[in-house]
């Protein structure tokens, strides 16, 4: 496979959703390493922007989302409560290891 910098950004977007990790960053580098070092740091830059702009897209749709729900209290409660709860669930499985019971993008 011929991984370019489309490749790289969507991919670094989808990690930016949940997933990233350091050992993860490693292997994509070295696979893409094999292209040369300009080809390698061109990937990089590409997947830590899909990161930041996957990051800065869902902090900004959040935000908007908790400040029109603050007009309504109830709903805000309602919507923190599953934001949090869902995060702690989430980060509690990836720090256990078990991060395999989670289900797989695009059926991968």
């Amino acid at each position: 496979m011929n991984y370019g910098r489309r490749t790289a950004f969507f991919v670094g977007m989808i990690h930016g959703v949940g997933a990233e990790t350091p050992t993860q960053l490693v292997i994509f580098l070295t696979a893409a390493g094999a292209g040369g070092p300009i080809v390698g740091e061109s990937i990089l830059a590409m997947f830590l922007l899909g990161l930041l702009t996957s990051n800065a897209l869902i902090t900004v749709g959040s935000a908007f989302g908790f400040m029109k729900a603050s007009k309504n209290w109830a709903l805000y409660v309602t919507i923190a409560l599953l934001t949090a709860s869902f995060s702690l669930v989430i980060g509690t499985l990836f720090l256990l290891g078990k991060g395999t019971v989670l289900p797989a993008l695009f059926g991968g």
